[in-house]
């Protein structure tokens, strides 16, 4: 393929995607979605875990790659959280999809795209260097280039971009938040099923989830109890 033709696909490409997330491809804006009872607690498509599946909290947020609040929470109050709280059992931290333009529904895809055990590892890094892809003369181009740096080739972008399954998923994911949960932007979180909307900071973090693991290590029976 020459460079004039792949630059041709990529544009088309980018197209496509646009047009699908704004309905105009000849069908709805959201595909049907999956049928889950509680999107808080059942699993979605897409979503990257972080934590042991025991621990007796439960994060779930709803981001977008091209919002700059949750690349600010991503960047200087997750790590902390994961510290204190997902390396030490006490909650497990969810990663859902809620693309809010085109740049970051492709972006999301590419999550998908690459391999499993890079995924996490693979969104920290469009995270950080949001700044740097975003502001690029042609973020789509910027976008492949760290895609390649994750083991995805050339081809394998375009494939990915192409891949009408990912999307609908995608898009089920922000059904089932906005229907059920009423999330309209991001980031949005759920601790324990109580909403917190924005960047809040890592103090009233701190305060909601010492709460809610105080809470629930009153739920556990003691080891007296146990024994009984």
């Amino acid at each position: 393929m020459t460079i004039d033709r792949y630059k041709a696909v990529l544009s088309s490409i980018c197209g496509l995607v646009l047009m699908a997330w704004l309905g105009l491809a000849g069908a709805p804006l959201f595909a049907p979605m999956h049928v889950w009872a509680n999107p808080l607690v059942a699993k979605q498509t897409g979503e990257i875990v972080l934590g042991n599946a025991d621990a007796p909290v439960t994060i779930i947020e709803y981001s977008s790659l091209t919002c700059n609040h949750c690349g600010a929470f991503h960047a200087n109050t997750l790590p902390i959280i994961k510290r204190d709280y997902v390396d030490t059992g006490k909650v497990k931290f969810y990663f859902r999809h809620f693309p809010l333009d085109r740049y970051a529904a492709t972006a999301a895809m590419m999550v998908e795209c690459v391999s499993p055990q890079t995924r996490a590892s693979f969104m920290d890094a469009l995270f950080k260097r949001q700044p740097i892809w975003m502001r690029a003369d042609d973020p789509l181009r910027a976008l492949q280039n760290l895609g390649k740096q994750a083991g995805l080739s050339g081809e394998e972008f375009v494939m990915c971009q192409r891949n009408e399954e990912i999307l609908a998923d995608i898009r089920a994911t922000m059904r089932a938040a906005s229907d059920t949960l009423e999330v309209s932007s991001t980031p949005t979180f759920f601790v324990n099923g109580e909403k917190l909307i924005g960047n809040v900071g890592l103090a009233e973090f701190r305060k909601v989830l010492d709460k809610h693991v105080a809470e629930q290590a009153g739920k556990r029976p003691s080891n007296k109890e146990k024994s009984q």
